[in-house]
Parts: structure tokens; sequence; C-alpha cells
């Protein structure tokens, strides 16, 4: 009798289910996609969710917490909308994405329906080397103008005269149903880098001026002058090793721009820069490897950027120079970190790709203050380094990079009020302070 009721209790148990798995970190939901690249979805004021794929197809996603629904079904745009950030209005009715294509195209999304409102391709010259768009959109404050810049990664480069290559720099005025060509910059400055090639994001100043990298090895700042643009200054970013040439430093990250106007960006000397809004060098601090991430500011006013050296910073502006406040591990790791998102309680938020363990395609939060662990996510696939977005929720918004899908992760707090908490500077990626 004993054994049968023993029994009896132990089939009752196993018909009881298991909790589901929650707090921070946890997967809330996943969406099927290709792969996407290095770029941060954007979430519009009605809290939808934007991101485009490799195969064209850009999403429009609501959040339901535990699961999600399309707001309207994946549009099929182009051939590869992964690598660039969708950028949206400050009343989110319209969205800018680019195609890494050749030639490449800008798009004006509809974001009730996603409609396409307008398309502008590049070039229709198809000798040309097309140089597909990885630089995200940036707007103008009147959000009547778009910015943004042409080159692919230095490893597409097919081999053709100089005269095939297509670096350049767009300011596109949106005209409702069309657009036009407002000017076009091609740096014509002296380099020895294979190409010039506008691979970050532009930022865009509260007086209007523009900030760009180039994988030329320059910073430009340029003001919109209507037809065309005036370069204010540039600054010729050296080689941390010179050989029997002068070489010039790639640039692949994007500025940021501080509350007092300080434009901080990483290049591939080791090395974070600062400069003041007139062009002069503040200070830059080293590290023990290549950087590229793009830094980000927290609430408490640290400058937060990953580092091939296996470390993420947390330092301090102290005018003339910089103060390592922490790193994160303590130990170097064989990992390369991703550009972080900070959130309001102080947590941040970047992704991760390990060099020599099974350890990658993770994303990590760290505390700001002292740069402590909190906790991780499973891993989400390859170069998992999207730069996150946070919703008003807390959820964050994340890809699993070459391993593909797009992942709402249970977050704590929602993006930071900080001045520059993000990739972009906020969940519209508009690109301006």
């Amino acid at each position: 009798m004993r054994l049968l009721i023993f029994i009896s209790l132990c089939y009752l148990l196993s018909c009881v289910k298991k909790p589901i798995e929650e707090g921070p970190g946890t997967v809330k939901w996943m969406v099927p996609t290709d792969r996407i690249g290095w770029c941060s979805p954007a979430i519009g004021p009605d809290g939808a969710v934007y991101i485009g794929d490799n195969e064209g197809i850009l999403y429009a996603l609501w959040d339901h917490d535990s699961t999600w629904s399309y707001k309207w079904e994946p549009r099929k745009i182009d051939e590869d909308l992964g690598e660039t950030c969708p950028t949206i209005t400050g009343n989110g009715k319209r969205l800018y994405i680019g195609s890494n294509t050749r030639p490449a195209s800008m798009y004006c999304i509809n974001t009730e329906d996603g409609a396409i409102l307008w398309k502008y391709t590049l070039t229709e010259n198809k000798t040309l080397y097309g140089g597909g768009l990885i630089s995200s959109p940036a707007l103008s404050h009147d959000e009547k103008t778009i910015y943004f810049g042409s080159g692919p990664w230095d490893s597409d480069l097919e081999v053709g005269p100089t005269s095939w290559l297509d670096d350049r720099f767009f300011a596109l005025e949106d005209r409702g149903d069309s657009c036009r060509v407002k000017w076009i910059f091609k740096p014509e400055d002296p380099t020895d880098a294979v190409r010039f090639s506008f691979f970050g994001n532009p930022a865009v100043d509260k007086d209007g001026s523009i900030y760009i990298g180039t994988f030329g090895g320059y910073l430009y700042k340029l003001r919109d002058a209507g037809d065309h643009c005036e370069v204010l200054w540039k600054y010729a970013f050296r080689r941390r090793v010179a050989t029997s040439s002068t070489e010039y430093q790639e640039v692949w990250g994007s500025p940021t721009l501080g509350p007092d106007g300080t434009v901080y960006i990483t290049t591939n000397d080791w090395r974070l820069h600062a400069f003041t809004s007139n062009g002069k060098k503040k200070w830059h601090f080293e590290t023990g490897g290549e950087t590229w991430t793009t830094p980000v500011i927290a609430n408490n006013g640290l400058l937060i950027f990953g580092s091939e050296d296996g470390h993420v910073y947390g330092i301090r502006d102290e005018g003339n120079s910089a103060t390592e406040v922490w790193r994160y591990p303590e130990k170097s790791s064989e990992t390369w970190w991703g550009t972080a998102a900070v959130a309001e309680d102080g947590t941040v938020v970047f992704g991760s790709e390990a060099t020599k363990s099974s350890e990658t395609g993770i994303y990590y939060a760290i505390d700001e203050n002292d740069g402590s662990f909190k906790w991780k996510t499973p891993s989400l696939g390859m170069e998992a380094r999207t730069h996150p977005a946070i919703g008003d929720n807390g959820t964050i918004y994340v890809s699993g990079g070459e391993g593909k899908n797009f992942f709402a992760i249970q977050g704590t707090a929602p993006l930071a009020d900080s001045f520059w908490p993000k990739m972009q500077n906020n969940n519209k990626n508009s690109g301006k302070n």
C-alpha cells in the first residue's frame, strides 16, 4: 500500500510544470532572422522595435513581454540591410536604413505600414566599385537632412583601379515623397590606407556640426552649408608603430559627444582620444590592444569602451588627462567586447566575441561604478556584438550575429538618461545630441 502511495506521489510530482526561468539575462523571446551585423535596433515612440537583416528584410516588432508579434509583415526591401542601424524621426513616422549592396541605396520607410516612401541609389555606374553602406544615418536637428557615409569593410575590397573606390559622405534632404542631394563630401587628403571608407556613424552636435571618422585615418568636423559642406577641422591619426613610410590609422568606431562639447573616438592605435570642439587634442588613454568600439557615457559620467586586449574600461575625463576607474575583467580575457549600452540603474550591457574559447556570443552586464559582474546571457551566436537597445520596460534587444536570430533579453531598467548612453545616443538612433 505504501509503495502504491509512493508511486502515486511520484507521478503527481512529475506532472507539476517546472517554473519558467526568469530574471536578468534570460531570453524573453526570439525572432528568426538572417545574420545581423554590428548595428543597433531602433525603438519608436510607440514601443515598436525595428531591425534589418542580411537578406534585406526589415522587421517591425511588438514586444508583449513573454512573446512578440509583427507590427506589419516583414518587408523585403533590398539584398542586405543587416549592416546599418535603422534611424527613426522624433515623431516615429519615418525610418531611414541603408543597404550594403553594390550599388548601395538609402531608403525612407513609412513606419505605419513598412511602405517605401523614397529610395536613393548612390550610383548607377556599374564600373564604379559601389561602396556599400555600413555607416548608419544621423539626423540634422530639424530632421530634414540625413547624413551617412559609404565604403565597405576592407575585406570586401575587390581588385581594381583606385578610381573604382566609392568613399563618400552624403547629405540628403528629405522632401516627403522624394529626396534631394544637398552635397557630397569626398576626402582628398593624403593617406597610405587602402581607402578612406566611412565605416563608423556620424554624430551631430547641438550647433549642427557633424563629426565623422574614416578608414583613411582622419577625424573630420564638417559644417552643413546648404549646397555644400565646409571642413571646419580635421585630425590625422598616425599608426602606433611607424614603418618605412608614414601610415595613417584606421578609424572604425563612431564619435561620441560629451556634455561640454568634447569629442571622443577610438582608433586602432590602442587608444581612446579626446578633442575639444575646436579640434585641440585634450588627451588619449592607452589600452593594451586595438580599440574600435564606440565609447558611451554612464550615469556617473564615466566613459565606457572595450578593447581587443580583453578588457572593458571605465575611465574619467579629468580635463587634460584621463583616469582609469576600473576595468572588466581584472585579468585580461581572450575576448573582444562590443559597444555597450547603459541602463538607468547603472547596468552596463555589451556583447562578446571570444577568440579562443566557447564563451562567445554572450551579452554581459556589469556595474558602472566599479565594473563588477552582474549577470550574463547564454550564448546567442557567433560575433554577437550588436550594440544593444534598451526599451522603456528594461528589455534589451540584441542579435545573435553570425548565429542569426533577434532576441529580447530580460533587463532591469530603461536606457539611461546620461548624455550619450548608447551607440547613436538614443533608441531612435538619431546620432544627435
